[in-house]
């Protein structure tokens, strides 16, 4: 019962590994990654090993056949069987065609073992009382550094591979430790390492990494297919919105206001933001800076005729000589005075729009007098209000910009976008931070 224990208490760490690398295996059998045939394989051999290991055990601790046969057998299967299932971990890491240099590890390996069958000792054997001794120590080293090859081998191109994919590396870097511990335990101590521990370490960490990389990659896939709709349905919409047909009913509109000057210039104003607004629709780059202005313009005069003196509005535009995302500004306006001005008891308010240059960029600032906010407020509202996250980060994608926030509750806010005057585009890996 000890010897039984002794030899569960050896094997238990590789075992639990083993279970745990099957249920990851079971429970994303349904998405069927291809690696998984390659898994499957890595699994048999390590069965293997372990079937060679108890019939060992089992030879020496009841001497039941009164000969050396599995414990020769259990030793060629770890000096064998371990450099192939190191090689199908490859396999998996490793999509290009296999290379003919990985396969002289591996002949050596079996080259030095053919000789042992043949020269008793050459590489090891056992007494008959079933102690593992050798008369050379360079084949223990050489067949040691095989295994240890193949673990840096694997840990090489799992890296590369982890830097392709855009995937933390944290795992890669334990990977490549272990390995550095089983070419020193090997080389200095020249004992017998479990190195199927290893390997199934190994493949159980890299199977979570493809794990994680599968669900980022399906996540950024059902992402995309939403954009996708979500462009269908705008491109839907402009379709139907038949600009053509707005503008020419709204010039006979005009033709019977004509003996109504207010009326006829509210017309006008629309007509012009509506033109403005598609013209903006139909565009993916940012657009001149006196488009977006004007634009603007023709939105407020619109709402200063709907709320009239309660709404000031004032314009002080010093430079246009710049391109900027379309709606950046108005969106900004329109916050103003939906959660600012209008927000106030009285719904009074004043709205400063200035455009200006300084050394190093444009500037835009949008000043309101409303009700304004705690700063610590804007950080929440940043993370959740789909206006503000989606104008931070098309400033940052398309024109190198930043926007800032000035604001005491009682004092009003000043939002201000700073555009480099030469800057160009930088690539965020994700531009909502």
């Amino acid at each position: 019962m000890a010897a039984l224990q002794d030899f569960l208490s050896y094997h238990f760490l590789s075992l639990v590994l083993l279970a745990a690398l099957i249920a990851f295996i079971i429970s994303q059998e349904e998405r069927k990654p291809k690696e998984n045939r390659y898994f499957r394989e890595m699994i048999i051999l390590i069965l293997i090993i372990k079937l060679g290991n108890t019939l060992a055990w089992f030879e020496a601790t009841y001497n039941t056949w009164n000969c050396l046969f599995c414990q020769y057998l259990d030793t060629y299967f770890q000096y064998l069987l371990i450099p192939v299932a190191l090689l199908r971990a490859i396999h998996v890491v490793h999509k290009g065609k296999p290379k003919w240099y990985r396969y002289v590890p591996l002949a050596i390996s079996v080259i030095l073992c053919v000789i042992n069958m043949f020269d008793d000792g050459f590489l090891f054997f056992f007494s008959s009382d079933y102690h593992f001794l050798y008369r050379y120590k360079a084949p223990r080293i050489i067949i040691y550094l095989v295994s240890g090859f193949y673990s840096l081998l694997f840990c090489f191109f799992a890296l590369r591979q982890a830097r392709k994919d855009r995937h933390e590396n944290y795992l890669m870097v334990v990977l490549i430790m272990l390995s550095a511990v089983v070419i020193v335990w090997s080389f200095y101590e020249y004992l017998p390492f479990p190195f199927d521990v290893v390997i199934l370490l190994d493949m159980l960490l890299y199977y979570i990494h493809l794990t994680l990389v599968y669900q980022r990659d399906l996540v950024q896939k059902e992402y995309q297919t939403r954009l996708q709709l979500l462009d269908s349905r705008v491109k839907l919409m402009q379709s139907q919105l038949q600009p053509h047909f707005i503008m020419n009913s709204l010039n006979s509109i005009c033709e019977v206001c004509s003996d109504n000057p207010e009326a006829l210039g509210l017309i006008r104003e629309f007509s012009g933001y509506l033109r403005g607004f598609m013209s903006a629709m139909n565009s993916s780059e940012c657009i001149p800076a006196e488009e977006e202005l004007n634009t603007v313009s023709s939105y407020l005069t619109l709402q200063k005729r709907r709320f009239r003196e309660q709404l000031k509005v004032f314009f002080d535009i010093q430079d246009t000589d710049f391109e900027i995302p379309a709606f950046t500004v108005q969106l900004l306006v329109e916050n103003s005075i939906r959660h600012g001005i209008r927000a106030q008891k009285n719904g009074n308010g004043t709205l400063i729009i200035t455009s200006y240059a300084t050394d190093t960029d444009h500037v835009v600032t949008v000043k309101d007098d409303g009700v304004g906010f705690n700063l610590e407020e804007l950080s929440a509202m940043g993370n959740s209000h789909t206006g503000i996250r989606n104008i931070r980060r098309r400033l940052r994608l398309m024109c190198n910009g930043t926007i800032s926030y000035e604001s005491a509750p009682g004092h009003g806010t000043t939002a201000t976008v700073r555009i480099p005057l030469k800057g160009e585009p930088e690539k965020y890996a994700d531009a909502d931070h």
